[in-house]
């Protein structure tokens, strides 16, 4: 009744376990996204380093062209203004550079040469007259943005330089290269499955694109990448591309020309890589977890059955019962538990025949003792039937003869008196009181029997009630005195009324009788809480007593005063066997000359019997 509630160890030890794996697991959680993140960082580097490499293989190929356009510019049939021979002069060039075509043209941007057309052909002028116009305006060579050729309407990129004759740029020298040529510069091999490359020209215009080229070139880049673009010179932005889908682009700006190279990839793809390793890594710290867990398990349930496995010898030896032998530990603890409830039961079983056999001794010596009991009650019971009869003996055998001597007494002194000298008188009035007084000591001491044999009826007595009835007795006894009695009120106490009685009537009698020669006499009947029990108390300001002889007071036939007071001397001793029926103590302080006070205690009392 007292586990019910409580936790079992199997459940202890999985919240150990669980303690101890979750740490492994929080941490587990951190390193696997701080993998997760740099296994992202990871490959979009990867993916810029694609980007930055393509636009140095553009910035290249635009390098080459401009470098042999700057030494096709030194032609001397320019000096000569022999067009026909440098229009032969550039087609021989474009065997290095195909599907290109080389341009003359003058400031106006009216077009000279041309190798896509025979000589002689009429030419129109330029398309992209910003290009013609920067060259004759910087004298240096410009990258043109892409355009549509005048003559093909194929999309073109053109690359100018000047021809500076006598410090003037006398013509604008430019090869048209196509965007398809773009395109094959850009790499496939290395870029992942669903990725691009593309190219765009300083204006954000689709130069080439290695997906969907055709419906791809001159279209103009989206918003989010132009923002990007604009922002810094290289970078990795999350957009939505021309097909719709959701793509980690990765760009780098070329200082050259300001081309931007662009390679995209879907976001899922890069994220299925990066997946797929957290995959892996979660899956290895889930294995090596479970497996730790169910390790811990096993181990845990081999403890939980070693610990059970002492539940039932434990209850034997409770039960008092012999344990024979307990099942084979795997546990060192619980196999220490074991050999000690092995040990415990030897020692428990040793004491219980010790025990038994104390029995039997205690059970013969009780025995015997109730055999002895019964003789002694015998004895007792004799003893009381010899001091019943001895006390019917004193009050009748005793008590005839005294009336005889005092009917005699009295019978000389009323018929015979005058023939009776005085002295005569003197003796039988001795003889009286003497008479008087042995009867009165008999009593007393019948009465003293008395109370050891009473049988106590025990209930509430109003000890302030009885002593104001005492002391009313006594004033009635002595009117002429002046006793100043103060008596608390609420005084009460459980025991036999008359017994009781009879104790305030000894002890009130007493101070009563030595304030006698008192002038102003008092007497105070009251009670104090003293160790958890009430204490009652009469106090006189009579006689007094020397403490020295305090011993005396309760023993029959002591008197401290002797023949100055009247009594026998048996008063206070039956008030001590009063309270010693009760179960209480009394004693007395006094000082000669000053008074007494008697104190005495009353425990008995009845269960809830309140007073």
């Amino acid at each position: 009744m007292f586990t019910r509630g409580l936790p079992s160890i199997r459940s202890q030890l999985i919240w150990l376990v669980a303690a101890c794996v979750l740490p492994v697991w929080l941490v587990s959680l951190y390193l696997v996204h701080f993998a997760y993140v740099e296994k992202r960082e990871r490959v979009e580097d990867d993916i810029l380093a694609d980007a930055r490499a393509t636009s140095v293989i553009i910035d290249r190929e635009l390098s080459s062209v401009q470098g042999a356009l700057a030494a096709l510019a030194t032609s001397p049939a320019l000096d000569q203004g022999d067009f026909k021979a440098f229009h032969r002069q550039s087609r021989a060039l474009l065997k290095v550079f195909p599907e290109a075509d080389i341009v003359l043209a003058d400031a106006s941007g009216q077009q000279l040469v041309n190798s896509f057309r025979p000589w002689g052909t009429p030419l129109p002028k330029r398309n992209n007259l910003e290009a013609v116009g920067a060259v004759f305006a910087g004298a240096k060579p410009v990258i043109g943005d892409l355009f549509f050729g005048a003559l093909t309407g194929r999309p073109l990129v053109s690359v100018d330089v000047p021809v500076i004759r006598g410090g003037v740029v006398r013509y604008d020298l430019s090869m048209t290269l196509t965007a398809h040529r773009f395109l094959t510069l850009l790499p496939s091999r290395n870029v992942p499955r669903g990725g691009y490359v593309s190219v765009l020209d300083s204006r954000d215009i689709t130069v080439a694109r290695t997906l969907d080229p055709e419906r791809s070139v001159g279209k103009s880049a989206l918003p989010p990448l132009k923002r990007a673009i604009a922002s810094k010179s290289s970078g990795i932005t999350e957009r939505t591309n021309y097909e719709g889908k959701v793509v980690l682009s990765t760009f780098c700006r070329s200082s050259l020309c300001g081309w931007t190279v662009i390679v995209g990839v879907p976001k899922s793809e890069v994220m299925s890589v990066v997946y797929r390793w957290m995959a892996v890594a979660f899956l290895g710290a889930t294995t090596l977890s479970l497996l730790g867990l169910a390790l811990a398990l096993d181990i845990g349930r081999r403890i939980v059955q070693s610990i059970q496995s002492l539940v039932e010898p434990a209850v034997t030896i409770g039960r008092g019962e012999t344990v024979l032998a307990i099942t084979s530990q795997t546990v060192r603890e619980t196999a220490e538990v074991s050999e000690a409830l092995l040990e415990a039961s030897k020692l428990i079983q040793n004491h219980i025949a010790t025990e038994r056999e104390q029995q039997r001794s205690l059970q013969q010596a009780n025995e015997l003792l109730e055999r002895r009991v019964l003789e002694r009650t015998a004895d007792l019971e004799a003893a009381l039937l010899e001091h019943e009869a001895f006390s019917y003996s004193v009050s009748h055998d005793l008590r005839a003869p005294l009336r005889h001597m005092n009917g005699y007494c009295a019978l000389l002194l009323e018929e015979f008196a005058d023939l009776l000298p005085e002295e005569g008188h003197h003796y039988l009035n001795r003889i009286a009181a003497a008479s008087n007084r042995l009867g009165l000591l008999i009593d007393n001491l019948l009465e003293l029997s008395r109370i050891n044999r009473t049988e106590l009826l025990p209930i509430r007595v109003d000890l302030s009630a009885e002593a104001a009835a005492i002391v009313d007795m006594f004033r009635e006894t002595e009117p002429d005195r002046v006793v100043e009695v103060e008596i608390a009120p609420g005084l009460a106490a459980w025991g036999d009324a008359s017994l009781l009685k009879q104790l305030l009537q000894n002890l009130l009698g007493n101070a009563w009788k030595y304030t006698a020669r008192r002038d102003v006499a008092r007497i105070e009947f009251g009670s104090r809480f003293e160790a958890g029990s009430t204490v009652y108390f009469i106090k006189d300001n009579g006689t007094g007593f020397e403490m020295a002889y305090a011993d005396r007071l309760f023993k029959a036939f002591e008197r401290l005063h002797g023949t100055d007071f009247e009594g026998v001397g048996i008063g206070l001793a039956t008030a001590q066997r009063v309270v010693q029926r009760h179960g209480g103590k009394i004693w007395a302080y006094g000082k000669e000359g000053e008074g007494a006070t008697f104190y005495f205690t009353l425990p008995f009392t009845l269960p809830d019997a309140p007073l």
